[in-house]
């Protein structure tokens, strides 16, 4: 059923798997969502290298080991394309009603030349993999009815013009999209059977800072080097609905800075254990990118008073008082756009905001590591636990210390000033 409610898939971001086939995690580890720990994994792409083994196509038949998943041309040893293939069937299997999600074929091979490589490709996935649950270029394009006043006439004008369907309408659907290899994606997307046969999207790599608006490729990938034009390059992108990749996002602030500059899939390697590599705290694995937003509500004024000392927090990082004292005791409470009980806590002294280093505050938000989720106390008014997002720890009683757990010692009376 659909529900006007669903974002597109060309509205939201998502956590994303770098060689997902290097890790410890498995597959299934890698695209499970926890909700009560999104940090967790909660992928919703991953990527697999590949490299051509020609040998292996013989009298018109393709066996396993055509294609192998390493990193590194020659490397007869890897595993065959299949085995991954095969477990990331198993956990369509496990979830059929799962969120879409994308596989990167990364090409790797570039000796031989093209060599039909694209009729390979689709070749192998509909014998290893499961042609019905893929979502292909033509189904796209098919999506919805062309209208009076639609000038399309290729994947990405299409895109533009009428943007992805809502993905509570692909549920179920796995995305292949080849990147790697510049000439041979390419040649795959210029194929005249694109939008009728071909099961896979191709990228586009050249990181251009005026999105294309024709084509027949709607997936772009980006490094890291180029950042300081991502807020400005990447929202062209997202308002025309187009996918774009950053790869090897690694620490916190270059995941903020992804995350705000709308990218569509954040790849990192730090899959689970780093409490800052999640895109949303309102129980699902994507975000719905930050433009074209309604206004944040304005900041409110309170005062913060611990009730396990009576002691009230000041514009002193590692001091509180036991008296309120105006300004210095008060704390604008800034909403953001990650959930409607998040907010950054700047004192109205000093102008700083609270930050995961609790003994030290900051003069700007740079990161989740300034943004707190505030949980009421059941049964209580204007008490509520302050978790900071960067690290998941709790204010506690101590100024100048924060805590593993939320108990007696971390409630929070929030008072209006």
């Amino acid at each position: 059923m659909k529900n006007s409610a669903s974002p597109t898939f060309g509205d939201i971001s998502f956590k994303a798997s770098h060689n997902s086939y290097q890790r410890s995690e498995t597959i299934s580890n890698q695209l499970e969502f926890d909700p009560t720990a999104p940090y967790q994994s909660g992928c919703m792409a991953i990527e697999l290298d590949i490299i051509r083994q020609s040998k292996d196509y013989k009298n018109g038949e393709i066996t396993s080991g055509y294609f192998k998943v390493s990193h590194t041309p020659g490397a007869s040893a890897a595993s065959h394309l299949d085995e991954w293939l095969g477990y990331i069937f198993g956990w369509h299997n496990s979830n059929p009603n799962h969120l879409p999600i994308v596989v990167y074929i990364d090409i790797k091979s570039t000796e031989g030349g093209y060599l039909s490589f694209g009729d390979r490709i689709d070749q192998y996935l509909t014998k290893y993999f499961d042609k019905s649950i893929i979502y292909t270029p033509g189904m796209l394009y098919s999506s919805k009815l062309k209208g009076e006043g639609d000038t399309y006439n290729d994947l990405c004008s299409f895109v533009v013009q009428k943007d992805w369907p809502q993905i509570d309408q692909m549920l179920g659907k796995v995305i292949f999209c080849l990147t790697g290899n510049s000439d041979w994606k390419k040649m795959y997307a210029d194929s005249s059977d694109l939008l009728t046969t071909r099961l896979c999207f191709s990228d586009d790599g050249s990181e251009y800072e005026t999105p294309p608006t024709t084509g027949n490729r709607v997936f772009f990938n980006f490094g890291t080097k180029k950042k300081d034009k991502w807020n400005e390059t990447i929202k062209k992108y997202s308002k025309n609905h187009l996918i774009t990749r950053v790869y090897e996002v690694n620490d916190a602030d270059l995941w903020e800075k992804a995350l705000t500059s709308t990218f569509s899939a954040i790849a990192t390697n730090k899959i689970r254990n780093h409490k800052w590599a999640y895109v949303s705290n309102e129980g699902h694995p994507y975000l719905k990118k930050l433009i074209n937003l309604p206004p944040l509500p304005p900041s409110e004024l309170k005062s913060m008073k611990n009730i396990a000392n009576n002691e009230y927090r000041t514009d002193h990082a590692k001091k509180m008082s036991k008296d309120y004292k105006k300004s210095h005791c008060d704390f604008y409470f800034e909403s953001q756009y990650d959930g409607t009980n998040i907010f950054a806590i700047k004192n109205k002294e000093n102008n700083k905001y609270f930050s995961d280093h609790i003994a030290t505050m900051e003069s700007e938000i740079k990161s989740i590591d300034q943004k707190w989720k505030l949980t009421k106390v059941d049964g209580k008014i204007n008490q509520y636990y302050i978790q900071n997002l960067g690290n998941l720890k709790y204010m506690t009683k101590r100024a100048s210390q924060l805590s593993e757990k939320n108990g007696i010692n971390e409630i929070y009376e929030l008072t209006p000033r």
